[in-house]
């Protein structure tokens, strides 16, 4: 486990292969390190949202459902409906950027997860999410967050899309919301990476003001 609840993920942070019977593929470079570091916050009694999870069903969600009390896996995907349901997971075809989340009350959830999805956002729709996260969450909640970034500054990631760390702090102050624990944003020596794509990710946990 990291020093800092938002950093770079590094080689040397507690990493998994697998999870619920699903081994990651080579090609899930950052995975292992993500799941690790998500599930550490999963509790026994949460109320939970996974966004962004996926029509595929990712293992993260089901995992999240057999730690916590109860999970919603939230996509703007309509083929979420189809994914194998648990009786405390529940799949709904939403987009979290948007007004649908009044679908929910306020101070629901307390944990929400966006593992590796708020890269795929424009800066405004990635504002409005953290806004509505911010509603749905509990006053004590938290909001567990990851996200590409660019890993060598000088040169452009492709074909993914990137989140500049920098510009992700303002939007978070900006949402109400503020990080739990010290923010470093500077790149590690040994930071995980996927140099074909000049990708690193960066972890971050959240609170409202």
């Amino acid at each position: 486990m990291t020093a800092s609840n938002n950093a770079h993920f590094k080689f040397d942070d507690a990493r998994i292969s697998s999870l619920g019977g699903t081994v990651f593929p080579p090609d899930w470079w950052s995975r292992p390190y993500e799941y690790a570091w998500a599930l550490g916050f999963a509790c026994q009694d949460d109320v939970a949202a996974d966004m962004g999870c996926g029509r595929m069903g990712r293992p993260m969600t089901a995992e999240l459902a057999r730690r916590s009390k109860e999970v919603y896996g939230i996509d703007a995907d309509e083929r979420v409906h189809g994914l194998d349901k648990h009786k405390n997971l529940y799949y709904l075809s939403m987009d979290f950027t948007s007004s649908e989340m009044n679908y929910f009350e306020a101070d629901v959830f307390d944990k929400i997860y966006c593992i590796s999805v708020i890269e795929d956002l424009s800066p405004g729709d990635r504002l409005e999410a953290l806004k509505n996260f911010r509603r749905t969450l509990k006053p004590d909640g938290k909001i567990v967050i990851t996200m590409d970034v660019a890993w060598e500054s000088f040169r452009i990631s492709q074909p993914y899309p990137t989140v500049n760390v920098n510009h992700f702090i303002k939007e978070v102050d900006r949402a109400g919301l503020q990080f739990i624990g010290r923010v470093d944003a500077e790149m590690p020596a040994n930071a995980v990476h996927q140099p074909e794509w000049n990708l690193a990710c960066f972890h971050a946990l959240l609170e409202r003001k």
